[in-house]
């Protein structure tokens, strides 16, 4: 009956109790879909409904039955009246779009195991792992040639600097100066801006919360040959640890401003489409892409994009700007999975959260403890998880 802020919905939004509480409702079972890493921690679930998950199915094929489906209940009209039938019956909640594609392989992209140890070790251990893939890569850009698979599982261990500033200190301390200087010779002056830039940003996710988001996706019916955006990829690990069962006619993008990320994230996914670009400099068109999963940067500071000229409200911070755009970029009925910072949810102007709550239903959140980011990124930072459905 309420929109995310808060506020009473327009008199033409709203339904009967007893209808509302059926309407745009999904499943996450949080116990069953958390990895038990996090689950020992127990993620704060704010909704999370135990109505069955339903498939992404066709909007043109035959109405389809059985469990999957969960339909909109509606009053029947009086054409459905006439014909026997009711909207419950006979139109799904969530739709499919027909676009056919030819069918994509990932030969070359690269797929993530446990044994490739992502984020792994201190601080040392994560610098050393970073110089490594930064040595790799130009190697691999001087010969002008594709990566290794043994070259990538060097690649994919690169974790930014999110968890490392202090190599970028003017004048470092003596533990870190070797460090320093080394990365000095091996990146541009260009380069080194660009990864000093990022370490307020460059905190990435660890392996367990990106399986959660696919997991959770799968059970809210996402299917093979889906259209994926990612908006701030990193080095893609999204990329590599999507479901192997998505993967037949799927087609990726990713989106990431840092050079040195962006160039790795090609290296590791020659068959996606990674973008090196900032978000709001990208042209993508309108209600296209099937599911926008990620974790966008966070940070309080304004963006310029001309798009959103006449709603400054929806610029003033990052993390806010990027679930506004990456919304508008997926079609109606495509689903979104997005790690934002918890000022989304919780700050006191509604106005981020008004505009995502008319082109989109919240279909589940869950608040993640503030050590989460700690092992991979070196960072304690509360976080959301946030499942939306374009309307």
């Amino acid at each position: 009956k309420t929109d995310l802020g808060g506020e009473a919905l327009p008199k033409a939004r709203r339904s009967p109790p007893a209808q509302a509480a059926q309407l745009f409702l999904f499943t996450i079972d949080a116990k069953a879909a958390l990895p038990a890493s996090s689950t020992a921690e127990t993620a704060q679930t704010v909704h999370a409904p135990d109505t069955p998950a339903p498939a992404l199915t066709d909007p043109d094929a035959q109405p389809a039955t059985g469990p999957e489906f969960v339909p909109q209940k509606e009053s029947p009209t009086a054409e459905d009246e006439a014909r026997g039938e009711s909207p419950a019956t006979s139109r799904p909640l969530v739709t499919r779009s027909r676009r056919l594609h030819t069918i994509c392989r990932f030969d070359r992209d690269f797929r993530i195991t446990d044994s490739h140890r992502i984020g792994n070790g201190g601080l040392k251990q994560k610098l050393d792992d970073n110089l490594e893939a930064i040595r790799t890569l130009k190697a691999v850009e001087t010969e002008n040639r594709e990566a290794t698979p043994e070259e990538q599982v060097r690649l994919v261990r690169y974790v930014g600097w999110g968890a490392l500033p202090q190599v970028f200190e003017p004048t470092p301390r003596e533990e870190w100066r070797a460090a320093a200087d080394e990365l000095t010779k091996l990146l541009s002056p260009e380069e080194f801006a660009s990864a000093r830039a990022s370490t307020p940003n460059a905190h990435y996710t660890s392996v367990e919360l990106i399986r959660f988001l696919w997991e959770s996706l799968e059970r809210l019916g996402v299917e093979p040959g889906a259209q994926v955006l990612e908006p701030a990829c990193g080095v893609g690990h999204f990329f590599g640890l999507m479901p192997d069962r998505l993967l037949p006619g799927s087609r990726r993008t990713g989106v990431e401003l840092d050079t040195v990320s962006a160039r790795i994230a090609q290296k590791l996914y020659p068959d996606s489409a990674i973008v090196e670009s900032a978000f709001e400099q990208t042209s993508f068109p309108d209600h296209f892409y099937d599911v926008a999963v990620g974790n966008v940067p966070f940070g309080n500071v304004p963006v310029y994009d001309p798009v959103y000229r006449r709603q400054p409200a929806l610029t003033r911070s990052l993390h806010d700007y990027f679930l506004v755009k990456t919304l508008d970029k997926i079609r109606p009925g495509g689903l979104a999975a997005l790690i934002t910072s918890f000022y989304t949810m919780d700050k006191r102007d509604p106005a981020v959260r008004r505009h995502l709550a008319e082109r989109a239903t919240l279909i589940a959140a869950y608040r993640l403890p503030n050590t989460t980011f700690l092992s991979n990124a070196g960072t304690k930072v509360t976080t959301d998880v946030l499942f939306f459905q374009k309307n």
